[in-house]
């Protein structure tokens, strides 16, 4: 759990299911746009139920659920998003249904079949592009909003981890020790234990302080939570956390890296400069592997520095250039200057301070787009250099 270098979560492939989640949601909010602009014209929004009847929308809710009653009734029912994707999910085709009460029962509890299916008949009518057609939208590089992955959650089932071979389902949470733990799990840092969790002996619930649903924690849901071991607020991590997780120390695998185009070492590179760190630091400092991932010439090695590897060793080292030096070497300072005393004003009462500063040195690192191919090299052992073509 315990990671030195931050890393970042990429879905490569997105599923069908995935896909179908995010579709429903899309239009389903495009349907409730269509008919709040009804609404504020004044115009009634009649919808046709299974039976052939008429059902009108009188209002939507703040939370973007649907006020449904039926004509020249008094009885308000609502009709919920999130249930109603449920059903969307398990009933793509609304012909094939036989009995929308115990169908619909079976999937989202007690309800007004009626008036959910009026709804899901008028969402697949205006947007049937967005249901069963989810395989050529599908965008492996997709990058999902807070509200997409919400709703790709609220639409797993709920009952998967009563089958003999559950599917398995992963959260990640990055940077978990930044949050507030009390205040982001609340009661579910109980359920989160193994023999709280639903499909366990002791298995426990909680009533969501929001939506009043009862909640409990799957046992095929496995939770990861990164965090950055150099980060202060590791030390002071909540015991409740610590309980419930198993810490995994990944250090940084300098062996993945490769040779650049300009034969320089990367690996051998970062294990000289981890090793100097852990030394002058510890070992929760040494840098990780991945800023050095895609490297493939000087250039890029440069930019990589000049953002992300400088930056990083100057806070380490703040003011402290005589240590930053034992890291990097000569090679990437400017020439040093040493400071005159005459530079400074005459002022009767400084008893000389002035002349304490005779012997002192400027430092000054060098720009990162100055550096070069050899200058990178003095951080591998001579043995493993590649000099450039002009120095062979």
């Amino acid at each position: 759990m315990c990671v030195n270098a931050s890393f970042s979560f990429v879905q490569k492939d997105i599923t069908q299911e995935t896909e179908s989640a995010l579709d429903f949601s899309s239009a389903y909010d495009d349907y409730i746009d269509s008919v709040s602009e009804q609404i504020l014209k004044g115009e009634e929004v009649k919808l046709q139920t299974i039976s052939g009847g008429l059902v009108l929308v009188d209002s939507i809710t703040q939370k973007n659920n649907i006020k449904i009653k039926h004509v020249n009734g008094t009885r308000y029912y609502t009709v919920s998003k999130n249930r109603l994707g449920k059903l969307a999910k398990a009933f793509p085709d609304l012909n094939q249904l036989t009995n929308i009460n115990d169908q619909f029962r079976s999937e989202i509890g007690g309800s007004n079949s009626s008036a959910y299916w009026a709804v899901l008949n008028a969402v697949n009518q205006r947007s049937a592009q967005y249901i069963n057609k989810t395989q050529a939208r599908i965008k492996p590089d997709k990058e999902y909003s807070y509200n997409d992955k919400k709703r790709i959650i609220e639409t797993l089932k709920n009952d998967d981890f009563k089958k003999e071979n559950p599917k398995q389902y992963v959260l990640v949470i990055d940077e978990i020790n930044r949050g507030n733990v009390s205040q982001v799990f609340g009661e579910i840092i109980t359920l989160m234990e193994d023999d709280k969790r639903l499909g366990a002996e002791e298995a426990l619930k909680a009533i969501l302080p929001y939506s009043k649903e009862n909640f409990g924690v799957p046992c095929n849901l496995h939770i990861i939570g990164t965090m950055n071991t150099a980060d202060r607020s590791v030390e002071a991590l909540d015991t409740a956390l610590r309980r419930r997780f198993a810490f995994i120390n990944l250090q940084p695998e300098p062996d993945k890296l490769t040779i650049t185009d300009d034969g320089i070492n990367l690996a051998e590179m970062l294990s000289v400069i981890n090793n100097r760190l852990s030394i002058l630091k510890d070992a929760d400092h040494t840098i990780g592997h991945a800023w050095l991932w895609n490297v493939k010439n000087i250039e890029q090695l440069k930019g990589v520095f000049r953002v992300n590897i400088l930056p990083l060793l100057k806070e380490y080292f703040y003011n402290d250039y005589e240590k930053l030096g034992l890291v990097l070497g000569d090679s990437f300072f400017e020439p040093h200057v040493q400071v005159n005393g005459n530079v400074f004003a005459d002022f009767s009462g400084g008893n000389g301070l002035a002349m304490q500063y005779d012997q002192s040195w400027q430092f000054q690192l060098k720009p990162a787009e100055e550096l070069t191919i050899s200058d990178f090299n003095t951080l591998t052992p001579l043995t493993n250099r590649t000099l450039p073509d002009e120095e062979q």
